[in-house]
């Protein structure tokens, strides 16, 4: 039996309210690269998640996560350069 599903620590448990999708894939050498954003509550506090996978020999996960008020910055944040984008 797997002894993560036996033991259901809660610090490796979060439920995805959203899946947004693939936001960014892209391939340099040999790695593939992949990110995703998720709307996910952990623990009563929703958070959004940027989820990128990098797949090479063994594949990798890191999450980068945002509180409310980290989500707004960054939106001001990403208006402000899609505005000096273009």
């Amino acid at each position: 039996m797997n002894f993560f599903k036996k033991m259901k620590i809660p610090a490796f448990s979060e439920n995805i309210i959203k899946d947004y999708g693939v936001i960014n894939e892209y391939n340099k050498g040999i790695a593939k690269f992949r990110h995703n954003l998720l709307l996910v509550e952990r623990f009563g506090k929703k958070k959004i998640v940027i989820r990128e996978k990098t797949t090479l020999i063994g594949g990798e996960v890191r999450h980068f996560q945002f509180d409310e008020q980290g989500a707004r910055r960054l939106k001001d944040a990403l208006d402000d350069a899609l505005k000096r984008m273009q």
